[in-house]
C-alpha cells in the first residue's frame, strides 16, 4: 500500500494467498492503522477478498 501523493515510500505490505489477506504489516512489523486497515477493508471488499478479523499476526511460509 503506498500514498498516491508519494509512491516510491511503502506504508503497508499485504500478503494475499488465494482470496484471503494473509498478513498486513507496516515496516518493522508494526501493526497497520485503524485508517490503514479501513482502507484495506474496502479493498478486500471490492476485490472480493477475505480480511482477518482482529491484530494481524506474522505468519510462517
Amino acid at each position: 500500500m503506498r500514498a498516491a501523493d508519494n509512491p516510491e515510500k511503502s506504508l503497508v505490505t499485504v500478503e494475499v494467498r488465494g482470496d484471503r489477506v494473509r498478513q498486513a504489516f507496516q515496516a518493522c512489523n508494526r501493526q497497520i492503522t485503524q485508517a490503514q486497515r479501513r482502507w484495506l477493508q474496502e479493498w478486500c471488499d471490492e476485490c472480493g477478498y477475505v480480511m482477518p478479523e482482529g491484530r494481524m499476526h506474522a505468519l510462517c511460509a
